[in-house]
């Protein structure tokens, strides 16, 4: 449609890219579904500008992105310095807050959430699933820590459910209530 030819052609001008490979892009139908939503047509101009292998499914597009953001990750940190670091020391304590924020239906986190972590909510920052944002009133500042966009949110849970033990999954599945 004219607006995704339209969002490509800004997004490549951000870039200062020619916008032709990401006008190509859209009528590829393999990938079609997904230009219709203006995130996930975001994410596969960053993975055409990566040169990432792009993929015709949500969670593989979503999985392609998060190895970007992992590969970005290492490169921008001072403490952690590969991928492994990144995902070991970062990503799977991401990956439980996600997890845990998700259960109780909160887009926000605190320092409070932060406490049993052996990182600071400031180096999960960097990783690019979180952002920062002081919060002054007239009695308190106040860190809150959101996630950038909802389905980040969801799919970190995903990928913590996905790693949890069987008998854990098991015992939180039998723990929901469904209506």
């Amino acid at each position: 449609s004219d607006q995704q030819v339209e969002h490509v052609k800004r997004y490549a001008q951000h870039e200062n890219q020619d916008s032709v490979l990401y006008e190509a892009m859209i009528k590829q139908s393999e990938v079609r579904d997904l230009c219709q939503n203006p995130l996930t047509l975001t994410l596969l101009c960053l993975l055409q500008t990566e040169d990432a292998q792009t993929s015709s499914t949500r969670t593989g597009l979503y999985d392609s992105i998060h190895k970007v953001i992992k590969k970005r990750a290492s490169q921008r940190s001072d403490l952690y310095s590969t991928v492994h670091d990144i995902e070991s020391h970062l990503l799977l304590p991401l990956y439980k807050l996600a997890f845990d924020a998700y259960q109780k239906d909160e887009f926000v986190l605190r320092a409070v959430d932060f406490a049993r972590l052996s990182c600071q909510p400031d180096q999960m920052c960097l990783v690019g699933y979180l952002s920062k944002e002081v919060v002054i009133s007239r009695l308190e500042e106040d860190v809150r820590y959101s996630f950038n966009h909802k389905t980040f949110l969801e799919y970190l849970t995903a990928k913590h459910i996905a790693l949890m033990g069987s008998s854990e999954r098991q015992k939180w599945l039998r723990s929901l209530n469904y209506a």
